[in-house]
């Protein structure tokens, strides 16, 4: 198990300004960033406990150092192609703030790549889609080494409505 914030802490800034680290990941083709100071650890992904009427998206609990973490599988979280998860798998365990508490959950990715410095100036706004889809859990989007990075606010993803679509919305106005 990796510990991560051990040796990556956010900078202050550079010649293209503030300046943060993500930990990027993999899903399918994709790469996506969270801040580095949000993850605690890297493991390997494992035998989880299902829990009765959970989303599909929350494959079960795992027992981290005497803590019961949930264990969100990001795919489903989604909409992506499902894939049977292996020992290849990675769980990177995030904290999360909701409201004034914090909780800690385990997200399972294809793979952890790198940890990558992404400036301010280099960050763009997420696309908009009018009404009908929410990216309030997208900080912005980034290119690194020649690679789309979407970067993501973790404490959003896993809101209950930071990912909806809008169905109040008449489907003529989407």
């Amino acid at each position: 198990m990796d510990t991560v914030q051990d040796n990556y802490y956010t900078s202050e800034s550079d010649q293209r300004g503030p300046v943060d680290k993500y930990l990027t990941f993999a899903l399918g083709d994709n790469k996506y960033g969270i801040n580095i100071l949000k993850a605690s650890c890297i493991q390997e992904f494992g035998k989880s406990t299902p829990l009765p009427q959970a989303p599909d998206y929350i494959l079960g609990i795992i027992n981290l150092r005497g803590d019961m973490v949930p264990l969100i599988d990001l795919r489903r979280r989604f909409g992506m192609k499902l894939i049977k998860h292996t020992s290849a798998n990675d769980v990177i365990v995030v904290r999360i703030a909701s409201g004034e508490a914090e909780t800690t959950v385990g997200l399972v990715v294809d793979a952890v790549s790198e940890v990558n410095d992404v400036s301010e100036k280099e960050c763009k706004p997420p696309p908009s889609f009018g009404n009908g889809l929410s990216t309030a859990y997208i900080k912005g989007v980034a290119t690194v080494n020649e690679s789309m990075l979407i970067l993501l606010d973790v404490d959003l993803l896993m809101d209950p409505g930071g990912m909806k679509v809008i169905d109040a919305i008449p489907s003529d106005e989407l």
